[in-house]
């Protein structure tokens, strides 16, 4: 019988989430920093730990990252949401939504 969609290690999938950034908060760009240089750090937590997350921005995949989780995102005016997805697991974190000026 099928237990369920299971992490790297084996276990189901816990928990996700995101601890950086912060939902609902508003990013400045700093016009005298390089662009490739504006970026804000995206973290999660994953209980229990996995060997790679899938991060998402704005419904589309971003980038792989494997433990602990973090990455960069280049700033980009607008509304946009983050997630983190377990790879062929099936765990989703809570969008998180930040407005960058």
């Amino acid at each position: 019988m099928d237990a369920g969609p299971r992490t790297a290690t084996g276990r189901a999938p816990g928990s996700l989430r995101i601890t950086s950034p912060e939902s609902g908060a508003r990013l400045m760009r700093d016009p005298e920093t390089p662009a490739d240089l504006n970026t804000v750090a995206l973290r999660a937590v994953v209980d229990p730990p996995a060997i790679e997350v899938v991060w998402y921005v704005d419904g589309l995949p971003f980038v792989t990252a494997p433990y602990p989780y973090t990455t960069r995102w280049r700033l980009q005016p607008g509304e946009h949401t983050f997630q983190v997805r377990l790879p062929f697991a099936g765990g989703v974190s809570r969008p998180v939504r930040i407005t960058v000026d």
